[in-house]
């Protein structure tokens, strides 16, 4: 685990030097939060608009695009690239949505959507919310993850690398 950390705290500096509006989402999230003992990989939530920039931190730091393997047809994106970086696989997301039941529910990243940072080293990792994350598993019919919101931290203090927010500024548009 903590490769996977070491590599999420150079991409958090990396992203915070470009003034990137982000977050991380999915079962990172989920892990900062202390309502998951692990992830397998990080789903980075941007701004669409700067999906390039986002693309261009990335790879700076070597990280390589992966082959796009055909989607679970009820997730939908208005932007989304796979990459791999020193065996962490990163998904970078913008304009998230899921399709369920023929409706599309889209969830593009706002600065009021992130309301904590976890802290790793000197990297501040801007964490999407948790409550909208219960809302999207429970789209996703993933009752487990609802489940792991739902009952709260494994632990009865906060975990420690959870600070309060710290919100970003939104971009001009």
């Amino acid at each position: 685990m903590n490769d996977k950390l070491t590599v999420l705290s150079k991409i958090a500096r990396e992203m915070n030097s470009r003034s990137l509006l982000w977050a991380v989402g999915g079962s990172a999230m989920l892990y900062f939060r202390g309502l998951s003992q692990c992830f397998r990989d990080v789903d980075l939530l941007i701004e669409v608009r700067q999906a390039t920039m986002a693309q261009d931190a990335l790879l700076a730091l070597g990280a390589t695009q992966k082959k796009m393997d055909k989607s679970d047809g009820c997730f939908y994106s208005g932007f989304f690239c796979s990459y791999e970086w020193n065996g962490l696989d990163i998904d970078l997301i913008g304009d998230f949505g899921i399709i369920k039941d023929g409706v599309l529910h889209t969830y593009p990243l706002h600065s009021f959507d992130i309301d904590a940072t976890a802290l790793l080293g000197n990297a501040e990792v801007p964490l999407h919310r948790a409550e909208l994350w219960k809302e999207l598993y429970t789209l996703m019919d993933r009752p487990q993850r609802v489940a792991d919101i739902t009952r709260g931290p494994l632990c009865e203090r906060p975990y420690p690398l959870l600070t309060t927010a710290k919100r970003q500024p939104e971009q001009q548009k």
